[in-house]
């Protein structure tokens, strides 16, 4: 099985820092770590302009992590945004 190397973009890191949920920041780290084993059979594409990017919830729905980086070839959360829902 091949293993994917994930790269979280400055903003993603500078977000998941502001979280004052310690266990919250756990479980996400946790999903992120998920993300590089078959990371295409998880999540699904978001919608609109970004229906090309991948986006998988984290943290009971709470938070979206997705690829939105426009440099990367096949967009598989190579680089890694995190949102609030």
């Amino acid at each position: 099985m091949e293993k994917y190397q994930i790269q979280l973009i400055p903003l993603a890191i500078k977000l998941l820092g502001k979280i004052k949920d310690k266990r919250e920041q756990k479980l996400l780290t946790k999903k992120i770590e998920q993300l590089k084993q078959e990371p295409e059979k998880q999540g699904k594409p978001l919608s609109g302009k970004l229906k090309n990017y991948p986006s998988v919830r984290a943290v009971g729905q709470r938070y979206r992590i997705s690829n939105i980086d426009s440099n990367v070839p096949h967009p598989i959360f190579s680089s890694c945004f995190i949102s609030s829902i």
